[in-house]
């Protein structure tokens, strides 16, 4: 037997606005950033420029907002975020998030109302952008292995 494979090319959107318009709304993503799937493979989106996580059940018209604030409003307090990119989950479905502007790791128990700063400073003064131990200049990417209970970062700096 032969087999093939193959996809539809034309594509379907499963969350956003399929014209591509941005706001606010919750049936609205602003650059989405990092997809993943929890364990009810509903879809954890970090919606960047949104300022927030939203959690996406597939077939729904919209999404619910359970990491930072739905209306956008960045901020630097636990409970607010600032162009949050970097998005993993752990087995509990609890994140950690790379909150970028705010050179931080956040960790966002699941279903809470707002989370702790694991690492970086939290300062958004660009000055931290500068390779300092423990400053976490503009965190963009994590990764969690959960069976060694260890956090990768990714980040930028400036090495002189």
């Amino acid at each position: 037997t032969n087999l093939t494979s193959g996809w539809n090319s034309t594509g379907i959107t499963v969350a956003g606005d399929a014209g591509g318009s941005s706001s606010t709304a919750a049936n609205r993503l602003n650059q989405p950033y990092v997809l993943r799937f929890d364990s009810s493979i509903a879809l954890i989106i970090s919606d960047t420029a949104n300022q927030r996580i939203q959690r996406w059940i597939i077939g729904n018209s919209s999404g619910t907002t359970i990491a930072g604030q739905a209306n956008g409003t960045a901020g630097s307090s636990f409970a607010t975020l600032n162009s949050p990119i970097g998005l993993a989950l752990d087995s509990s479905d609890n994140m950690y998030i790379a909150d970028k502007s705010n050179n931080r790791a956040m960790y966002w128990a699941n279903g809470a109302s707002s989370g702790s700063m694991i690492a970086g400073t939290g300062n958004k003064n660009k000055k931290s952008l500068f390779c300092i131990a423990f400053t976490l200049p503009y965190p963009r990417l994590l990764a969690i292995k959960s069976s060694e209970h260890n956090l990768h970062v990714i980040e930028k700096c400036i090495v002189k």
